[in-house]
């Protein structure tokens, strides 16, 4: 089984589309907004300016989380690829402004710059790389899978907490079962097993996870090591 890495991969390396795109209309979406569907002719190419998105894609017979994306990146560069539909599904994750550009204007901002077309040709190459990591994630278990989704968003939007734990926002069990495909009530049983195993402990608006535990529970990637533990560092708390 091919297994890609990017653990030696210098990001300071790419482009900056930033660089050279020009300024565009910003749209808001509440919290649960569909961005655009799988399956649809593609819209454009999007920049998050505020809140998060997630990106989920069918595979192996359910749907599986792909990314994460806050603010400062891009998603949907695609719509580069003439009649192209999207293959996955962006949500927001919460209230969200992002900056849009149809596919026509960023095609004639490639033809004006072609450095806008590396950059974002990088961008797609290194997100080619990761698919095939997550690709293999979605036919784990279903425990595995869980717990794969909950380390991905405390590695994205987590706050250090103290001892190993991280806090999160409550994440819906509809959220969960969106990005697993789990049925919302094995979502539900899956997080009181690990709430009994104490790798999880839920109250009102708030969820906090000992990440160490719970990666634990799924097999170690190259980028995570032997240990097991997720490769990024979490915010911390404010205040601590």
């Amino acid at each position: 089984m091919m297994t890609s890495s990017l653990e030696n991969f210098d990001s300071e390396a790419l482009v900056d589309p930033l660089t050279y795109l020009t300024y565009s209309e910003t749209i808001r979406y509440r919290a649960g907004q569909e961005i655009y569907v799988e399956g649809e002719a593609s819209r454009g190419m999007f920049l998050v300016l505020h809140g998060n998105v997630i990106l989920t894609r069918q595979t192996c017979d359910h749907p599986g989380l792909l990314a994460i994306y806050q603010g400062g990146d891009f998603f949907g560069e695609v719509c580069l690829l003439s009649d192209f539909t999207n293959r996955e599904t962006a949500l927001a994750l919460d209230q969200t402004t992002v900056m849009a550009w149809t596919p026509q204007h960023i095609q004639k901002m490639c033809d004006d710059s072609p450095r806008l077309a590396l950059s974002l040709m990088q961008r797609q190459v290194v997100r080619s790389m990761d698919l095939v990591r997550q690709i293999e994630r979605h036919s784990e278990t279903a425990e595995c899978r869980l717990t794969d989704t909950l380390l991905r968003f405390c590695e994205c939007i987590g706050q250090e907490d103290g001892d190993g734990w991280v806090r999160l926002r409550t994440l819906s069990h509809a959220m969960l079962a969106g990005c697993t495909g789990l049925p919302r009530e094995r979502v539900k049983t899956e997080l009181n097993s690990l709430v009994n195993r104490r790798c999880l402990s839920l109250s009102w608006g708030e969820m906090r996870v000992n990440v160490a535990d719970l990666a634990k529970f799924i097999q170690p990637t190259p980028e995570q090591g032997e240990s097991g533990q997720p490769p990024k560092r979490f915010k911390r708390a404010s205040g601590s």
